[in-house]
């Protein structure tokens, strides 16, 4: 028998079913559920996609200053490289930490990495007496310049001033 062919009483009987109330309770804190969880997930996916924004503006902050900070530091190479005379930047163990393409020349490499991090004594020991290298180890360790005229090896019978500057403790700690 159809539902059109039922009578109220019957539709009234069958309505009353505890097996049929259950049936549709069940299906309403179903369908509440699915809802609150839909709600949720599209309230989540706003939530991650405001994030996801933010880090993208952050990642391209990052990137702007990564690049000034690049521009930064060849600014500062192209101005320490034109100067003449050689310039050496050691730590307290008198580790060089920056040297200048006329430090380069003066102690006959071929680049920067084969002087950056070695210790000047070692390198120098061939250029600069004992007693000027214990003079230039005594004067970074009190934080001042040694500057000294030296023989050039690579122009003989020039000298050339060579200055040696202590850098400052965060450096040292950092190796830049």
């Amino acid at each position: 028998e159809s539902l059109q062919d039922a009578t109220v009483e019957q539709i009234l009987i069958v309505d009353k079913d505890p097996m049929l109330t259950e049936k549709k309770g069940i299906d309403r804190t179903l369908l509440k559920a699915y809802e609150d969880l839909e709600t949720r997930v599209a309230e989540r996916t706003a939530e991650l996609a405001k994030a996801n924004d933010a880090l993208h503006a952050e990642l391209q902050e990052r990137r702007k200053i990564e690049e000034m900070l690049q521009q930064s530091r060849n600014t500062l190479r192209s101005v320490f490289d034109s100067i003449s005379d050689p310039l050496i930047m050691v730590d307290g163990d008198l580790r060089i930490r920056m040297a200048n393409r006329a430090t380069v020349d003066y102690f006959q490499s071929a680049d920067y990495l084969e002087i950056l991090g070695k210790l000047l004594p070692a390198l120098a020991q061939d250029h600069f007496s004992p007693d000027l290298l214990n003079s230039v180890q005594s004067a970074v360790l009190r934080f001042e310049e040694a500057s000294f005229e030296s023989k050039s090896p690579e122009r003989s019978g020039k000298y050339e001033k060579v200055f040696i500057y202590p850098t400052h403790a965060e450096f040292r700690v950092s190796g830049s």
